[in-house]
């Protein structure tokens, strides 16, 4: 603010500055030369009239015209000091744009500064903007998961697993599909498999959810890690897709590669299984 001011101050001087137009010093210049000029003319003028200097006497009027040289003399030093005075108005002409220039790219610099500021408060403003939609967007999935019925379902497959082993589980899942189909299935295993089955379809539906949440960028893989955990990725991967392998062959695999890519086996082994 303080150097658009001293701009406006320097404006302000230059504005008040008496200028002369060249063309009225051009005439007055050349009346005082003619004024000067026609002095000896105007001598012998009135002496010839006055009868005071004759024809032979215009030597004698020559040497007084000579004693008007001062008057070359001061013109030609008014020239020198005319010349002098454009120098140096031209000088401080061009001091005066040299520092509206200096003032320009300041005021440039400036806006420049303020223009990246602002661009940075806007992305922060946008990356706040997306954080609190992709939050508003994940808090029922977080809370699907959370619920009661969830971890019922969680605890059906994972019973399921233990109660068979690791290596059976799957072959017993399907074999108990395909009694279903024939019709041979007894009321202890009609239930058994309505338990996993239910179990299975209601985790592998939150992961299809979280993996399309994060595919289409709504949901970053930190805020994707925090809402499953290594435990929960790990018992997709070991439990619920082998399940999914059993009801069908072509099953999606994206999202359980989806959670392999969010922990890695050592995360898993590490931080403990379901």
């Amino acid at each position: 603010m303080t150097k658009i001011g001293d701009s406006t101050e320097s404006e302000k001087l230059d504005e008040n500055r008496v200028r002369i137009p060249w063309f009225t010093a051009l005439i007055v210049g050349l009346g005082l030369w003619a004024f000067f000029g026609f002095i000896p003319l105007a001598l012998v003028q009135v002496n010839a009239v006055m009868g005071l200097v004759g024809v032979s006497d215009m030597p004698v009027v020559g040497t007084v015209g000579d004693m008007f040289g001062s008057a070359n003399a001061f013109f030609s030093g008014m020239a020198l000091i005319a010349i002098a005075i454009t120098l140096r108005q031209q000088a401080e002409g061009l001091g005066m744009q040299k520092q509206e220039l200096r003032l320009t790219r300041d005021e440039l610099a400036l806006t420049r500064k303020e223009l990246s500021e602002s661009a940075e408060a806007q992305t922060k403003m946008a990356d706040l903007q997306a954080k609190a939609i992709s939050l508003q967007v994940i808090l029922p999935l977080f809370d699907e998961i959370s619920s009661e019925d969830w971890r019922g379902a969680a605890i059906a497959v994972s019973d399921f697993k233990r109660r068979y082993g690791p290596d059976r589980f799957s072959d017993t899942f399907e074999h108990l599909l395909q009694k279903r189909q024939e019709g041979s299935l007894s009321e202890g295993e009609e239930r058994e498999l309505t338990e996993v089955d239910l179990g299975r379809r209601k985790m592998a539906m939150s992961l299809q959810k979280l993996h399309r949440l994060s595919k289409t960028d709504v949901v970053d893989d930190d805020l994707a890690r925090l809402v499953m955990g290594p435990d929960l990725a790990d018992l997709y991967i070991v439990t619920v897709e082998p399940l999914e392998a059993a009801v069908r062959q072509n099953y999606n695999r994206d999202p359980y590669d989806f959670a392999r890519r969010l922990f890695s086996e050592s995360e898993r082994m590490e931080n403990g299984r379901y």
